[in-house]
């Protein structure tokens, strides 16, 4: 396909073009008006986000942001301020079934009926906690009422559906499947499971229309080859179904599918499903479940499985009751982790003792147990002596030293691996890290002219190395009283090197505060009034904003900004203005403490690791 450019002459206004491309494939309207539309896009300025409403929002949000664990602390914060109110009560079941805890689950839904009986999601929570717990009698009652909401029907009749084919009561079974269907025609799940229940009644024909459903709105699916080898039992079915799986993680699709099977009560195809994968740490286990034998853990390759699933949770607890071996609680322990179950995850970790060959067990636990260094360190010794060639290892290791302050420790380990493996630009850019802390900053800045970065998406570390190890030089020059020197360091800074893998934005996405603070300083000192203005108006002219959750500014700049406000108006406009930063970025701890630092007020609220080079650079000034 070649590109096609034409061009045609006409007299006519501009802002009033209209192209269209077939039959209305294409719309192009030159009217700057065009298209927009009236929704508010702010929210209203006296919102009050720590009202009830406010926190639930903020709970719902995160749940959608996968930040479980913020979502958690908003929605119980919600309920501090007001114990029944039911929407927040339904929303953090969810977060309880998601962290395995369906009791608890259970009892927060329960309350949020007692409220509203017909609460839809309360109900469906309800019943999916008692479904775990084994209380198919609650469960069919909460999905039974949930299905009268239309936002839950189609999921709440599946579910239905799947209990009744768990209870072998296959006619009910099928009218839930396709009641699932009339309300959600691409409802994937309902069509899987009226798919199994017509093999089983032996209604070929009804299956594999079924089946064409399926591969027709999912060609990915492999559940569809999978049904086909069952029915066929044949080896050029199997082999078509394995070799259809071409992703790069094909141990997780067969664990999928089999816990699908194993959900609903269906055993042997689960089994049949795990046989036919390669071995891995979860696959061993699902197998070791369903044939009740023991855990053969030699086939477990270290650092190769790390589990996730609430399924895999339920078996290795019962698998680790009779089987003594350390993978089943460290790799309970991950699920636990990851569901911020993290008392429940570190008591799993400590269980494993000195017993794990696999440095990816250290390096996790080192990260687990990250507020005592003691673990930490030994974690992380233990990791790099299993795996001396590790250099994630080695990189946290590195870091640890730099959260503690060791800061000739961190250099001696970044540098040591750094000198074995100069291909490896991430230790390098920790390297150079660690010669900025050591206050090595000529050392620092001769290792970036020559480090290469490969460009990916948001990189922007190495160009800040660069920055900083400049303007510290600069910072020591006007500090010798050598202004015109420090002026070419501050210049230098201003760059972006191509080697450091990072491009250059637009001008106006630049902030150059900072840099233009110092020129203040060094024209000044020199007697140049008139470029010491400019420098303080290029501070003042600079707009901070966050266009679509990216900021265009460094934090640390906003005390640059109230120092040059102080200067060209007056201390209460300058005080005036980083409050209303500080009141818009509330979560933003480095433009936090520009406001304590800006107002003479304790500012060590920053941890070494959080502190960035335009905080360290502000620092010394």
């Amino acid at each position: 396909m070649q590109t096609f450019k034409d061009s045609i002459q006409v007299k006519v206004d501009s802002n009033k073009l209209k192209f269209v491309l077939g039959q209305n494939k294409l719309v192009w309207n030159s009217a700057p008006e065009d298209g927009n539309i009236n929704r508010p896009v702010e929210i209203p300025k006296d919102f009050d986000h720590n009202s009830v409403y406010g926190l639930y929002q903020q709970g719902k949000n995160y749940i959608s942001f996968k930040d479980y664990v913020l979502a958690e602390e908003k929605l119980n914060a919600c309920l501090k301020l007001d114990p029944n109110y039911a929407p927040a009560l339904s929303a953090l079941a969810s977060l309880q079934i998601r962290k395995l805890d369906y009791k608890a689950a259970v009892i927060s839904a329960k309350k949020a009926l007692a409220i509203d009986t017909y609460d839809p999601a309360a109900n469906y929570f309800y019943a999916l906690a008692n479904f775990h717990l084994g209380n198919t009698i609650d469960a069919k009652d909460g999905f039974d009422i949930a299905a009268a909401s239309v936002e839950f029907r189609s999921p709440a009749y599946t579910a239905l559906s799947k209990i009744y084919l768990a209870e072998n009561d296959l006619p009910k079974a099928v009218e839930y499947a396709e009641k699932s269907l009339i309300y959600n025609q691409y409802n994937i799940e309902g069509l899987q499971v009226l798919a199994v229940l017509y093999r089983l009644q032996n209604n070929s024909d009804k299956a594999n229309s079924v089946l064409k459903t399926i591969t027709k709105l999912d060609p990915l699916n492999h559940f569809a080859d999978f049904e086909k080898y069952l029915s066929n039992n044949s080896n050029d079915s199997k082999n078509a179904f394995v070799a259809a799986i071409q992703n790069e993680m094909p141990e997780q699709t067969f664990l999928e599918l089999g816990i699908w099977y194993n959900n609903l009560s269906r055993k042997e195809e689960a089994l049949k499903v795990f046989s036919i994968a390669e071995p891995s740490a979860e696959i061993i286990y699902w197998k070791a479940f369903l044939e009740n034998k023991p855990v053969d853990v030699s086939k477990i390759k270290p650092g190769t499985s790390f589990p996730f699933r609430n399924e895999t949770a339920e078996i290795l607890k019962f698998l680790i009751k009779t089987n003594a071996q350390y993978q089943l609680k460290y790799h309970l322990g991950l699920i636990e982790w990851n569901r911020n179950s993290i008392s429940e995850a570190k008591d799993l970790f400590s269980q494993c003792s000195t017993k794990p060959n696999d440095p990816a067990f250290y390096g996790a636990k080192a990260s687990l147990f990250k507020n005592d260094a003691s673990i930490v360190l030994a974690s992380l010794q233990q990791a790099i002596k299993l795996d001396p060639q590790g250099w994630r290892y080695h990189k946290m290791l590195a870091e640890h030293y730099i959260a503690q302050k060791q800061f000739d420790k961190a250099l001696t380990t970044a540098e040591s691996f750094y000198k074995k493996h100069q291909d490896n630009y991430l230790i390098g850019m920790l390297y150079a890290k660690s010669l900025l802390l050591n206050k090595k900053y000529r050392e620092a800045d001769s290792f970036l002219t020559k480090l290469q970065i490969l460009p990916f998406e948001g990189a922007t570390a190495g160009r800040q190395l660069y920055h900083e190890a400049k303007l510290m030089q600069a910072l020591a020059e006007i500090k010798n009283k050598q202004y015109k020197k420090a002026l070419q360091f501050i210049a230098d800074a201003k760059l972006f090197p191509e080697n450091l893998g990072v491009g250059k934005p637009y001008d106006e996405n630049i902030d150059e505060r900072l840099e233009n603070w110092l020129d203040y300083q060094c024209y000044s000192s020199l007697g140049n009034k008139e470029m010491a203005s400019k420098s303080l108006e290029k501070i003042v002219a600079f707009k901070p904003v966050v266009d679509n959750t990216v900021m265009n500014f460094l934090p640390a700049n906003q005390l640059v900004s109230a120092w040059a406000i102080e200067k060209t108006s007056s201390a209460q406009e300058a005080e005036k203005w980083i409050k209303t930063q500080a009141d818009l970025y509330p979560t933003n701890k480095i433009v936090q403490w520009t406001l304590l630092s800006y107002t003479k007020k304790q500012s060590n609220i920053l941890s070494e690791d959080e502190k960035d080079g335009e905080v360290r650079i502000i620092e010394k000034l």
